[in-house]
């Protein structure tokens, strides 16, 4: 469909959109490790006949997982110091907080699950 109007409230969204994507999707699409660590699961590409990805592509998988699957500063890391105000550095750290809460409250019902621990 078409885009909405232009106001703070869509603009709001859309950077509500991007952290969600460039943070916790990323995190959670990007856990490839054990995937890349066998060259015949899902390889980029393969010759006919044959079962498991050619070297090349092997080497690539493995430098694409080396070159991003390393710990990046978390979204709930404290970044005040980018903040001139001390009304916005209390907005950052409000809403850190308030992130932080999320996490333990989501952890609390995951551990209530009937399955919980055997993830």
């Amino acid at each position: 469909g078409a885009p909405p109007p232009l106001s703070c409230g869509s603009l709001a969204d859309v950077i509500a959109t991007f952290a969600h994507h460039v943070s916790a999707l990323h995190g959670h699409v990007g856990q490839v490790a054990g995937e890349v660590e066998d060259p015949c699961f899902a390889p980029f590409a393969w010759r006919e006949g044959e079962l498991c990805g050619t070297p090349r592509q092997s080497l690539a998988r493995a430098s694409i997982m080396a070159a991003t699957g390393s710990t990046n500063p978390r979204i709930i890391d404290d970044y005040s110091f980018l903040f001139k105000r001390g009304e916005t550095k209390g907005l950052w750290r409000n809403m850190t907080a308030e992130l932080l809460s999320f996490g333990e409250r989501v952890d609390a019902r995951n551990e209530a699950r009937e399955r919980a621990g055997r993830r």
